[in-house]
């Protein structure tokens, strides 16, 4: 029978594709079927929380929340089917918010839900859960949990009065320009833009001056930025406390701008005479009873007038010295230096001052004084110890050599150098000068001891280090390791240099006569042979097929011949 092969080939080729088209198809189709499925989201458009338990972007107090649920089975929505919802606020110590809504989802497969954040900051900022829940069969249950976080969307958190002199400050003077830095937190998921307005009004409240900057871009999750402003005081003003109103909106007032958070305030003073101690700072926060502290004093003066007056720096209530200040003029500071001696003083915490008197016509004296913080004045301890001594061997041969390794330690508060010997019984073996070491640090110094001329016998090894200075306790100077056995090295023959040459050349001299035997007895061999072969067998009629058994017999007829 005839085959045609190229129809074989195409029937076999269209079975081949079919079969992976199949294949294929019921793959996809079964991948479709991936069964019930519940997704919650919330009306925000770019981040609205869509997927298992994602977050939704941030709301704040007294705006609406739009819940929606999708309800599908494989893929596929599911109509008039019912979707429990319940809504949790963050916890707190006044009321926990608890919603709990049902609905049933339309045509599309949405159910959906909508409250409003109460207003109240007390319960409502911080981070809230919708937990969505919906059964399609018995078998088949979903479900979903969705997050977002309620607070100001943009909030002022922080608002700085800065002085000329880049410094912060409460005090400033008429016709002096006051700097304002305000601190801004966005925790929504995208940037803001926002406009930020200031107002100055001072103790009557008069107008001052006032500020408006629009388009600040405020970066996404939690980020803080800080915007600068600064502000002039006129000469005009009311001496007495000042305040800024601060306000951030979504875009300038006048163009329907809202505000992202409740307005903030803060206060300074409208000085004319002012004097303030900017700064204290010690050289030392830790010192040993009679160490000098070097304690610098940064004086300011506010106020609009040259001014005089005096510092006092105390420890604790204690005067440490009073410096003169003459004719500080306005707007600068001048830096004043004390020496603090110790010796007096006994152990402890002291808190190191600052107090500038009042000059005349001053009002505001929260700035006179200044704490630093604390100075610790701690006693010296003076304790060295010697923790081990280690040699390299207990059992040592007449003359060798053995290393030991001491460690010592400082226990003491303060650095120390010291000498440290080691000793056999109560010979000394060497001594070692320790060299500054700190307070609460080891070191290992190695000896070493040679004992050449130590007569064979056991002896105690230790180590001693000589006290310093102010030390009492002097229990753990010394160090006894134990004893070491010096004894007889092991018998050994020596064997002169001569012999081992004269062993050489006895065993040069067998190699050599060995080589001549196996040479004169191999050339022997050799002429034997060429003599039973060839033309010298056949002259002397030596038949090779036919060897005389006896070598005597054909050297006899040899002889003949």
């Amino acid at each position: 029978m005839h085959i045609n092969t190229k129809r074989v080939v195409a029937v076999l080729a269209v079975l081949l594709i079919s079969t992976f088209s199949i294949d294929s198809v019921m793959t996809n189709a079964s991948a479709a079927y991936t069964g019930g499925k519940l997704d919650l989201f919330t009306q925000k458009e770019l981040y609205n929380g869509k997927g298992q338990n994602a977050a939704s972007d941030a709301f704040s107090p007294g705006t609406p929340v739009e819940i929606h649920a999708l309800l599908t089975y494989n893929d596929y929505p599911l109509s008039q089917w019912l979707v429990s919802f319940g809504v949790v606020g963050p916890p707190n110590p006044y009321e926990n918010i608890t919603l709990i809504y049902t609905a049933r989802t339309d045509e599309n497969g949405l159910a959906y839900i909508s409250f409003r954040i109460p207003p109240t900051e007390e319960t409502t900022f911080g981070q809230w859960i919708v937990y969505g829940n919906s059964e399609i069969t018995t078998e088949v249950a979903t479900s979903d949990i969705l997050f977002f976080r309620v607070g100001w969307i943009v909030n002022i958190v922080s608002i700085k009065t800065i002085n000329q002199n880049h410094v912060v400050s409460t005090d400033f003077t008429k016709g002096s320009p006051v700097g304002v830095e305000i601190g801004l937190r966005n925790i929504a998921m995208s940037e803001k833009n926002v406009t930020l307005a200031l107002t100055i009004l001072d103790s009557l409240e008069l107008y001052i001056d006032s500020e408006e900057l629009s388009n600040i871009i405020v970066p996404a999750n939690g980020t803080t930025i800080y915007v600068p402003f600064t502000l002039n005081i006129p000469k005009s003003a009311t001496l007495g406390g000042a305040t800024i109103y601060t306000n951030a909106h979504t875009t300038p007032i006048i163009m329907g701008g809202v505000s992202y958070c409740p307005q903030r305030t803060s206060s300074f003073s409208i000085v004319e005479h002012d004097i303030a101690i900017s700064s204290v700072k010690t050289s030392k926060d830790i010192v040993f009873i009679g160490e000098a502290v070097y304690i610098d004093v940064i004086v300011v003066n506010n106020g609009q007038e040259p001014e005089s007056f005096s510092v006092n720096v105390y420890s604790n209530e204690t005067l440490l010295g009073t410096a003169d200040i003459n004719a500080l003029q306005s707007a600068s500071n001048i830096t004043t230096m004390f020496t603090w001696d110790t010796s007096l003083f006994s152990k402890g915490n002291y808190s190191i001052s600052a107090f500038a008197s009042p000059v005349p016509g001053e009002v505001d004296f929260s700035d006179n004084l200044f704490l630093d913080g604390v100075v610790q004045v701690r006693s010296r301890i003076h304790d060295i110890a010697v923790l081990n001594v280690v040699p390299s061997a207990s059992l040592v041969y007449e003359g060798s050599d053995v290393s030991l390794s001491v460690l010592v330690k400082n226990n003491g508060n303060t650095t120390e150098s010291f000498n440290l010997t080691a000793y056999y019984d109560s010979v000394i073996i060497n001594v070692m000068f320790v060299e500054d070491l700190d307070f609460g640090t080891q070191r290992t110094l190695v000896f070493n001891w040679n004992t050449n001329k130590v007569p064979r016998g056991n002896y105690t090894i230790s180590a001693h280090a000589e006290p310093v200075p102010g030390e009492t306790n002097t229990t753990n100077n010394t160090f006894t390791y134990g004893t070491i056995s010096i004894v007889a090295p092991p018998t050994s023959y020596v064997i002169p240099d001569w012999f081992n040459l004269a062993l050489l050349l006895l065993l040069v001299l067998l190699i050599v006569l060995l080589i001549l035997w196996f040479v004169v007895r191999r050339k022997k061999k050799k002429n034997e042979e060429t003599f039973y072969s060839g033309w010298v067998a056949w002259y002397y009629c030596y038949d090779p097929e036919r060897r005389l058994s006896n070598t005597d017999s054909l050297r006899k007829n040899l002889k003949e011949i």
